[in-house]
């Protein structure tokens, strides 16, 4: 026979109230014995003073024996009975009370740490027009148009934590049917260039974003002439005059993904990407993300 969750629930639900009120009376009944004690005693005297108006003769010695004995223990027993009852119906709000306080305490817990962790945001997005380098000669041998995303580490308070720290960037090309085209590293302005295809730098180590620093994030490049556009990373570099095959973005619009993920840190950006033709460059500007 299949069990009734709503049966599960009443009954966890009642179970819980019974705990919560034999908790309540024993504490109440450790931090208050002396006046549980005190009302067994006076019982006990009621009873001692009141038994030979009403016990028989023949057990009026008995009686004054006994029967204070049986109010002091029923007084008492009485005095925890009513006090249970006490706190299970008081128990819901009791529960209700306890969980509003911990779910304050939670946001208070949340709202320091959102308050003491790094806050990246896009400043602005830019496209410029830069020389491509000869890097033997130092010459200008091209210019190509680049799209860029300005960082800034912009936290609510300027404390340690609020550093960013070890911060991997992933960029991600998407058509506008949603076709993932491709995902590299990302790759930061100001990082320095790998000199041949077995630079450890090729693969960009995490990056730092100090509190109040900008940071410039490349994220396509295009040839004046050329009717496609290309994403751009360090492996770039080793490829002839940077145009990567598989990087290769041939349609008008494309949707651009960063990913910047370390400690504190997971956030992700988007970003529109319009390539604007042969003899024109790009354009680029935020999305929701």
């Amino acid at each position: 026979m299949a069990e009734n969750p709503a049966t599960n629930l009443v009954c966890l639900y009642g179970y819980a109230h019974w705990q919560r009120a034999k908790i309540d009376t024993w504490r109440f009944l450790r931090d208050n014995l002396i006046f549980g004690v005190a009302i067994a005693v006076l019982s006990a005297l009621v009873g001692y003073f009141t038994a030979p108006y009403w016990a028989e003769e023949s057990k009026k010695a008995m009686s004054t024996v006994l029967w204070p004995l049986i109010f002091a223990l029923s007084a008492f027993v009485l005095f925890g009975v009513v006090v249970f009852l006490f706190n299970l119906c008081a128990a819901p709000f009791r529960i209700y009370h306890d969980d509003q306080n911990e779910i304050a305490v939670l946001k208070k817990e949340r709202l320091e740490i959102e308050q003491t962790k790094p806050r990246i945001k896009v400043k602005r997005t830019f496209v410029d027009y830069r020389p491509m380098m000869d890097r033997e000669n130092r010459q200008v041998i091209a210019q190509l148009f680049f799209a860029h995303a300005m960082f800034i580490n912009d936290p609510v308070h300027a404390v340690p934590n609020a550093i960013a720290k070890d911060i991997v960037t992933m960029i991600t090309y998407y058509t506008k049917t949603g076709k993932e085209v491709a995902s590299v590293i990302g790759r930061w302005g100001d990082s320095p260039q790998p000199t041949d295809p077995f630079d450890p730098t090729i693969n960009l180590p995490p990056i730092e974003l100090k509190i109040g620093q900008q940071r410039e994030l490349n994220l396509a490049m295009k040839y004046p002439e050329d009717d496609s556009c290309y994403g751009f990373h360090n492996g770039n570099y080793f490829q002839p005059e940077w145009r990567d095959p598989s990087l290769r973005l041939s349609e008008e619009e494309y949707e651009v993904k960063v990913s910047l993920r370390g400690p504190w840190v997971d956030e992700i950006y988007v970003f529109l990407l319009k390539n604007l033709g042969k003899g024109k460059g790009l354009e680029i500007q935020g999305k929701r993300s």
